[in-house]
C-alpha cells in the first residue's frame, strides 16, 4: 500500500511507502480529500481522474490524499503514474510534477 499526496498548483505528487510515517496527513485539514483505491475501485477512480475530480487554488481543492492498496508496489506506482498522466491533461501543473517518494517501507 502506498499513500500520496497530491498538490495543486505547486506540482507536487509526494510517496509514503512506510504507513507509520509521521508525514501521512501531517496537516489534518478538515474537508482533506481522500481517495482509495483498491482492486474493487480502480476502474471507477481511474475514470473520474479523467473529468470528475477538481483542482484549484482554493482550499478544498488545492490537494488530495490516495490511499493506493493494491498489494503490490511497482503496480501501486504505475497507477499513480496514470493518474498523473490523466491530471496532467487536464492541468498543466501536473503535466511536469514530480513523483518524489518520501520514505520506504521495512516490510516491501
Amino acid at each position: 500500500m502506498i499513500h500520496a499526496y497530491l498538490n495543486y498548483p505547486n506540482s507536487r505528487i509526494e510517496v509514503h511507502c512506510d504507513n507509520s510515517c509521521n508525514a501521512i496527513r501531517k496537516a489534518n485539514k478538515q474537508h482533506q480529500r481522500y481517495i482509495n483505491i483498491d482492486m474493487n475501485s480502480i476502474g471507477v477512480e481511474l475514470e473520474r481522474f479523467g473529468s470528475y475530480y477538481v483542482f484549484g487554488s482554493t482550499r478544498g481543492n488545492n490537494d488530495m490524499w490516495l490511499v493506493i492498496d493494491l498489494e503490490d508496489k511497482v503496480f501501486e506506482i504505475e497507477v499513480l503514474k496514470c493518474i498523473k498522466r490523466k491530471l496532467g491533461a487536464r492541468y498543466k501543473p501536473f503535466c511536469n510534477a514530480e513523483v518524489n517518494v518520501h520514505c520506504e517501507s521495512l516490510t516491501k
